[in-house]
């Protein structure tokens, strides 16, 4: 992902900086290091975690309406 959006971003420039995805994967390996290809990452993770939070309350939520009702209607 990281090194897409690279590539993409010198397609509008008119020195090209990287020949292919090799060549990008190389190239910030060598000048940034590996941990380079994790930028950003904590910020789709925390998206991730907000989106799955919601589908698991939401399921319970219907879970226990769901059981309310049928505890009313056994009285």
């Amino acid at each position: 992902f990281y090194i897409n959006s690279r590539l993409m971003m010198q397609s509008g420039r008119g020195d090209i900086i990287y020949r292919g995805t090799v060549d990008c994967a190389r190239k910030i390996a060598v000048t940034e290091g590996l941990t380079a290809f994790f930028k950003g990452n904590l910020s789709n993770m925390y998206r991730s975690v907000g989106s799955s939070l919601v589908l698991v309350l939401y399921d319970e939520f219907k879970r226990w309406l769901l059981l309310a009702g049928q505890s009313s209607y056994a009285k």
